[in-house]
């Protein structure tokens, strides 16, 4: 006997309704899933946005604040030290010129940590040189056709890579060298930090706080952060932001 198997027949007209049913559902899903994305990305970015003002209101409060303070306090003491005829005085006002001297120079190490005037002034490749000068491993910083960016990205892009760096100062080992690499890109600018050192195994260390920070920063623009190691054959971070 011939005839239409059960799988020839026709869809009914409730299995029709049941499958628009489903397909508006998944269309809504897929809705709602791309708005949930969008708000946690605006979120993040919102949080990163007022960690970088306050970045920046703390800096200034130093700067303009404590520093002058203590360069008020260094001039006083440096005259006072003229003006007396005791020598062990003299000698005692000086002493404590220089401790005012030497938390004049942690200070403003401090107030260049938490953000740094230069990255201001000329952006990330010469902030990064200049962070690269006092660091304590070799590091070499170049950069292509690099200008200046929005100050979101350009934190962004700065803080990732100083914490790059010093994961590599802390876990490379002592030998260790770094290079950064910049570059900038018709719609994205893009940043690669390879170090020599020792490595690690990506698959047991990779949600380490560094790691995290660092994913989170670039993440918040729309960007993309990759880690590549290897035990025994260093590390490269490389990440990637939508200008």
């Amino acid at each position: 006997m011939n005839g239409a198997g059960p799988t020839d027949r026709a869809p009914t007209a409730r299995q029709e309704q049941e499958l628009r049913w489903l397909l508006e559902l998944v269309r809504a899903l897929a809705s709602e899933n791309a708005e949930l994305v969008q708000g946690l990305r605006a979120a993040r970015e919102r949080i990163l946005t007022a960690n970088e003002r306050e970045r920046r209101r703390v800096e200034r409060d130093l700067h303009d604040g404590a520093q002058q303070s203590l360069m008020v306090i260094r001039l006083k003491l440096a005259s006072a030290s003229e003006q007396v005829d005791d020598e062990n005085l003299a000698a005692k006002l000086d002493e404590i010129a220089a401790d005012a001297d030497a938390a004049l120079a942690e200070l403003r190490a401090l107030a260049r940590g938490i953000y740094p005037t230069v990255l201001v002034e000329r952006g990330v490749p010469d902030a990064l040189r200049s962070f690269a000068a006092t660091a304590s491993l070799p590091i070499r910083v170049g950069a292509t056709d690099v200008g200046r960016l929005s100050s979101h990205v350009e934190a962004a892009l700065y803080f990732c890579a100083v914490e790059a760096i010093q994961n590599a100062a802390k876990h490379a080992g002592p030998s260790a060298t770094v290079e950064v690499t910049l570059t900038e890109q018709p719609e994205t600018v893009e940043f690669q930090i390879e170090d020599d050192g020792c490595g690690f195994d990506t698959t047991v260390v990779s949600d380490a706080n560094g790691l995290v920070n660092m994913s989170d920063r670039i993440g918040a623009l729309g960007g993309t952060l990759d880690v590549v190691s290897t035990p025994g054959q260093g590390t490269t971070i490389m990440a990637s932001v939508p200008v």
